[in-house]
């Protein structure tokens, strides 16, 4: 799995490696700590991602004190209404964040779904299966 394949390549690049598999870290005695969050908003990452690990309400922060950069961007970004200038804010914020390397986040990639061709189904981009505006042939509503 995930953890197995980070601990070889960090042992394999000489750091010492105990993989605990366990719920989320107490104190500061962790180096990694692998968490499976969904993104609710790809359209907005800033608010669902970032503020789960960074802002002070943050659900996933494990840091005692907030970061005061990550802060005050996002305090920023709260306050404007306008989309065009919260473009460029979310932009700032995308590279504090990179350039801060706090975390890394792994991609996770698109799930693998089938749909019968008895059943009239578009794909479409979502964060998550839903069957909205899916449909079965009479036939196949029918029972046969």
């Amino acid at each position: 799995g995930v953890v197995e394949t980070m601990a070889r390549g960090l042992a394999q690049a000489g750091f010492e490696v105990k993989p605990v598999y366990a719920a989320a870290p107490k104190g500061d005695d962790w180096d990694v700590w692998l968490v499976e969050h969904f993104d609710w908003s790809p359209e907005w990452p800033a608010g669902v991602v970032y503020r789960e690990f960074f802002g002070e309400d943050g659900g996933f922060r494990k840091t005692k004190k907030v970061d005061p950069g990550f802060a005050s961007r996002y305090a920023k970004l709260l306050a404007t209404s306008d989309v065009k200038a919260q473009e460029g804010l979310i932009q700032d914020l995308d590279r504090y964040v990179h350039d801060q390397a706090d975390l890394l986040f792994l991609y996770a990639p698109a799930k693998l779904f089938a749909v019968s061709n008895r059943v009239k189904f578009t794909p479409y981009k979502t964060t998550m299966l839903e069957m909205a505006e899916t449909e079965v042939s009479k036939e196949v509503a029918a029972g046969r």
